[in-house]
Parts: structure tokens; sequence; C-alpha cells
């Protein structure tokens, strides 16, 4: 005879979402983290890309926090705006 888990014991509720509670959203949220992945276009990979073999680039304790060299701009946040441009012209978009 195989035990069950407390929860599955009489006056228990069984595990997993209800009526009154709906399901959980998944990772990324309801779009499966395309809102998510908005910000993170193809050039913004190859901005920050070209950022981290820069000579110029401080890298900081976490990706949030590299910094230019040269600008002192914050990377993570100005390679997601296209309108902005890399002081040594390395962002060809």
């Amino acid at each position: 005879m195989t035990r069950r888990p407390p929860s599955h014991r009489r006056g228990h509720p069984a595990p997993g979402p209800t009526a009154s509670q709906p399901a959980a959203t998944p990772p990324g949220g309801p779009d499966g983290g395309a809102a998510l992945d908005a910000g993170h276009t193809s050039p913004t990979r190859l901005r920050l890309a070209m950022c981290a073999m820069c000579p110029q680039h401080i890298r900081g304790y976490t990706k949030v926090l590299n910094r230019c060299g040269i600008c002192h701009c914050f990377t993570e946040a100005k390679a997601r705006v296209t309108s902005q441009t890399c002081p040594l012209n390395y962002w060809p978009i």
C-alpha cells in the first residue's frame, strides 16, 4: 500500500487551482514572456555585445550597473533606447 501526501487525506483540499482560485500565470506573464523580451530586440543585444567587448566598458556587480567609461551612462538602459548612440560610434544601429 502506498502512502499519499498529507494534502490528499480526507478533510484537506486537493492541491491545484479551484474554481475560486485561478490557475497560476506562467513564468514571464500570460504571454509567455513576450512582453519581457520586447526590450531585448536584436539591436539591443548587438549593442550590449559591442559594449561588453569595448575596452572602455566598466563592469558593475550586476549587468544593470555596467557603465560606459566615456559618457558614464548605464549601458543596459542606453542600449534599449534606439535614438541613443555610442560615443565611440561602435553601434551601427
